[in-house]
């Protein structure tokens, strides 16, 4: 039922809303008090009373579903006229379906494109179709660009921004659905070789993918000292030898890292950095620099700890896209 509301003036809506509870809330009443007074018939009449109960509990339940849209409602428009962004993370063949969901209704709508590359048009000069665009580029952060799918005209609230696994190139500012939709799953289907490494203290795993997924890697292990809070003196010379320990496993993984290169005989068309950056650039620092100029470094968040069989969860991570619903 709430989908229907998404398209319309919320504060009308709300006032609905408020006023279906209401009335069902006096139709429970009045169900309540016949009940009573019908309970000293009930032996005489348990057809009746069965009637009315099941009527009872059905009014009950319609208030208790319509209490929880309204408060799901609510959350989607806040009161203050603020942007919100709900945010979710598809894996690469979920966000080709959900692509081909927004193609089906752009079929029957008025369903537009933008997007905006990494590094934002020249001067500025591009000027965003809708103001929560701005507000969101402002807001999130993007090393792949973003792209934007929205229908203004009959449903404002149809507006999703997504940040692809991978920038693309050869489009920007406004695009046919249709073809912004294309450049997306190119990202995502297209042929490539991509590095990554997940850095952390003490464990690290670095590997190669593509886009049919994992294809090798090596996981990289050292001792380090774990944190503690003592304090004074004791805690600082502590604090160093951690340092020392964090500096021997990121030297380890570096030439691991670049043997791993030289065993490949792969240039890779990107890097993806995630655990750890400070560590993680301290590893990459120089390696990739050479004459045909720098191979593009992509940090990204990934919800997996480095483990000797940590390659199939990183690569399949690294495929994601991050969608946000912005109201």
């Amino acid at each position: 039922m709430l989908d229907k509301f998404l398209g319309k003036d919320h504060k009308r809506e709300l006032e609905a809303l408020n006023s279906e509870i209401s009335r069902l809330e006096k139709e429970n009443e009045k169900l309540r008090l016949r009940l009573s007074k019908r309970e000293e018939k009930a032996a005489q009449d348990p057809a009746r009373i069965q009637e009315l109960s099941e009527s009872l509990n059905k009014a009950e339940t319609k208030v208790r579903v319509l209490e929880h849209e309204l408060s799901a409602f609510k959350n989607l428009n806040p009161a203050d006229d603020s942007h919100s962004f709900s945010r979710f993370v598809l894996n690469k063949k979920e966000s080709l379906e959900f692509t081909e969901k927004i193609l089906l209704l752009a079929r029957n709508y008025n369903v537009r494109a933008f997007y905006l590359p990494p590094d934002g048009f020249p001067g500025g000069s591009e000027d965003f179709p809708d103001e929560r665009m701005r507000v969101f580029s402002e807001s999130v952060e993007s090393e792949t660009g973003i792209f934007f799918f929205y229908e203004l005209e009959n449903n404002p609230f149809f507006f999703y921004a997504v940040i692809p696994p991978f920038s693309v190139s050869g489009i920007s500012g406004r695009v046919p659905a249709e073809e912004c939709a294309g450049y997306f799953a190119d990202s995502l289907s297209g042929q490539r070789n991509i590095l990554f490494v997940c850095a952390h203290a003490g464990s690290s795993f670095i590997g190669l993918a593509s886009e049919e997924g994992f294809l090798s890697g090596k996981y990289v292990e050292t001792g380090v000292k774990e944190k503690h809070s003592k304090g004074g003196w004791s805690q600082k010379r502590f604090e160093r030898l951690r340092e020392e320990d964090i500096k021997k496993h990121g030297d380890k993984v570096r030439g691991a890292y670049e043997e791993f290169i030289r065993d490949s005989g792969l240039v890779p068309e990107s890097v993806i950095l995630c655990g750890e950056p400070t560590l993680g650039e301290y590893i990459l620092s120089g390696i990739h620099q050479g004459s045909d100029g720098k191979i593009p470094l992509i940090k990204k968040t990934i919800d997996a700890k480095p483990e000797k069989h940590a390659g199939e969860k990183i690569a399949k991570e690294i495929w994601s896209s991050v969608w946000y619903r912005v109201v």
